[in-house]
């Protein structure tokens, strides 16, 4: 078992590296914002920890801190201009947002060393501290859900019109969520350098532009298939109901 574990950590490093991701897609999706930024975010806080510790010198721990700050402060900046668009044109502007990062990595070559990337970065996190920091997002928006701000975001997703005749800001809840979801892809992206010594600008590309959406679209599925079997006879009839 041990064995098998070892073969494949790098791949369930990538796994949470990615479901990391899926919760920064999740958080606009639920708010009703049509958002491919979570890649751009990524991008900004995996470059920003690595340059911090193979150029700066600064420790592994407050260089992920600071690039989930650069991936939170990146997001705030457009979350006030994207907050006025709706529709495909939040796509469109994020989907630029995101070729405009990924050029930086490309051709900015006395910083990013261009597509060579930047490599020797100490890995400091494995797989347990991955799987730990999954846990408490994954808590921590299922706290945020059960709150008045989940709440609100799940009214302006099923109709703006709804929640603005409740006296919901749409504007403001969907800058959160803007906000929140930058912060958590600039904390994948830091977790993405630091967990695999090496970035280049093609991870950050259109794989993980699709890749990112879909995982995020299968979770809301999977979510969806539970609670319909909940609701269905076969779980009734199981006596698991009923145990509850």
């Amino acid at each position: 078992m041990m064995n098998f574990f070892y073969t494949y950590q790098s791949l369930f490093d990538h796994i949470l590296v990615y479901a990391m991701l899926a919760m920064s897609q999740y958080v606009v999706l639920r708010a009703g914002v049509f958002s491919l930024g979570s890649a751009g975010f990524a991008a900004i806080g995996a470059y920003g920890c690595a340059l911090l510790v193979v150029k700066a010198g600064w420790p592994p721990l407050a260089a992920i801190a600071a690039g989930t700050a650069l991936g939170g402060v990146a997001s705030a900046v457009l979350a006030f201009p994207l907050s006025r668009l709706r529709g495909v044109f939040q796509a469109v502007a994020t989907l630029a947002m995101v070729q405009i990062v990924l050029s930086a990595t490309q051709n900015w070559t006395s910083v990013t060393n261009g597509a060579i990337g930047i490599s020797g970065i100490p890995k400091v996190a494995g797989t347990g501290e991955l799987l730990l920091i999954v846990v408490g997002v994954v808590a921590l928006l299922a706290a945020m859900g059960r709150h008045s701000i989940g709440r609100a975001m799940d009214v302006i997703r099923e109709d703006e019109t709804v929640a603005v005749s409740l006296g919901i800001s749409v504007p403001y809840h969907q800058r959160i969520a803007f906000i929140l979801s930058g912060l958590l892809a600039g904390l994948g992206g830091a977790l993405q350098a630091s967990s695999s010594y090496a970035i280049t600008p093609g991870e950050f590309g259109f794989g993980m532009l699709v890749a990112v959406p879909v995982s995020a679209a299968l979770g809301v599925l999977a979510r969806f298939a539970v609670e319909k079997y909940k609701e269905g006879p076969l779980y009734r009839s199981s006596g698991a109901a009923e145990k509850k």
